[in-house]
């Protein structure tokens, strides 16, 4: 199976496609400043396309911060 990790930080985005056990492919960009959310989700699309693959199964994103597991 095919999959796609992302781990975004506070300085770099990081992309991985993973096929079975190993990384078959990886990409790196810094973090743009946040000047609007647009601008940092179109920097993730772009590291996700550059990795993507018609048989990807799935795609995980890690973001740091808190989780509000009361409300959701």
């Amino acid at each position: 199976m095919k999959i796609v990790g992302v781990d975004i930080g506070g300085t770099k985005i990081n992309v991985g496609r993973v096929e079975g056990n190993s990384i078959a492919q990886k990409y790196l960009v810094k973090t743009p400043a946040l000047e609007d959310e647009s601008t940092v989700l179109n920097a993730i699309v772009t590291a996700v396309r550059k990795v993507l693959t018609n048989d990807v199964k799935a795609i995980g994103i890690g973001v740091p911060g808190m989780v509000d597991t009361k409300n959701g």
